[in-house]
This record gives structure tokens, C-alpha cells and sequence, in this order.
């Protein structure tokens, strides 16, 4: 392994290695997240999901607020608001949804 800026290793890689397991651990958070939703919302719109989430959990909100857009484009939740409420512990919880009841 080289080491150094132009190289395969170092810190560069490394950060990139880094911001990749985190976005693959909201990417998958993200996906618990929607199916709880959608399964709760049957087929209603959902504008907004309040999530209680443990900062030992160590969750990137952007990261989240990303991946959560990717799966999300499309569907029931297409434009829901991910509300985070920082609490302590290692929870991750769906604690309510506000739906849209028009069908």
C-alpha cells in the first residue's frame, strides 16, 4: 500500500473510506426508517416522521436526510420530513408519523 497524498492509502483514503461505511450505516437506518413508515402509513401520504435517535448511535443527519431522499423519491413518502429529536442512549425509534389522510 502507498502512502502519501497521490497515493491508494493515507489520510485521503482513509476519509473516504470512513464517509463510505457511514453512508452505507444511514443508507441502511434510512431503509428501517421507510419500512416502519410505510407499513404504519397504508397507502396514506406521509408529510413528516418523528424519530427519537441515541446520539450513541453516532447517525449524520445530512447523511440520513440523504439516503432517506433516495429511497423515499417516488412514494408515499416522496417529501416527508425526517424530524430528529437527539436523545441519549442507542435508541433509533419511529416515535409518530403525520400523514396526509386525502387519498
Amino acid at each position: 500500500m502507498r502512502t502519501g497524498t497521490g497515493g491508494f492509502g493515507g489520510a485521503d483514503a482513509s476519509a473516504r473510506h470512513s464517509r463510505g461505511r457511514s453512508l452505507i450505516r444511514e443508507l441502511s437506518l434510512a431503509q428501517a426508517i421507510v419500512d416502519v413508515a410505510t407499513r404504519h402509513a397504508r397507502g396514506r401520504t406521509v408529510t413528516a416522521i418523528e424519530l427519537r435517535v441515541g446520539r450513541e448511535r453516532q447517525v449524520a443527519p445530512e447523511g440520513l436526510d440523504f439516503a432517506f431522499s433516495l429511497l423515499t423519491e417516488g412514494t408515499a413518502l416522496d417529501g416527508a420530513e425526517l424530524e430528529i429529536e437527539h436523545v441519549s442512549g442507542g435508541e433509533l425509534e419511529v416515535d409518530a408519523l403525520r400523514l396526509n389522510d386525502a387519498r
